[in-house]
């Protein structure tokens, strides 16, 4: 395993929380809603990617300035693999307006979510696309855009 990634274990949903603070990520994981949950904490973006192979989460939350590897090309990147361009992302951001927005949606982010993200904001959201992404796989749905 990456010395960069940190892990909680648990049975269930896996979520990779990329970002430079884990304590402010640890922070995010009450809001995510979820029971059964394993976080998965990465320092930066190359760590990301690291540990989207070694532990293929159901779904990635990146923090938009991350060192060594920013959050739209790491998004980018996650997307453009075969294997993992389902995977939803979700991109936080101190700045939700327009050119934040077209960034995220340019590198395939499935959100953008004002950062710090609130309960309100973080569980439902990350609970419709996993619902969704589920559905998807299990051929009941047309598409992510069929929600």
């Amino acid at each position: 395993m990456d010395a960069d990634v940190t892990n909680r274990p648990a049975e269930g949903i896996k979520v990779l929380i990329g970002g430079p603070d884990e304590a402010a990520a640890r922070g995010w994981v009450p809001g995510l809603g979820l029971d059964t949950q394993a976080v998965l904490v990465a320092r930066d973006g190359l760590a990301v990617l690291s540990g989207l192979m070694d532990h293929r989460p159901d779904a990635v939350i990146l923090d938009h300035r991350p060192p060594r590897l920013d959050a739209y090309r790491t998004c980018a990147l996650i997307k453009s693999h075969p294997i993992y361009a389902k995977t939803p992302v979700f991109i936080l951001c101190a700045d939700d307006g327009l050119f934040a927005s077209a960034d995220a949606r340019l590198a395939g982010a499935t959100a953008l979510i004002a950062r710090p993200p609130s309960n309100m904001d973080l569980g439902p959201l990350l609970s419709t696309h996993l619902a969704n992404a589920q559905r998807h796989a299990d051929g009941r749905a047309g598409g992510w855009d069929s929600e």
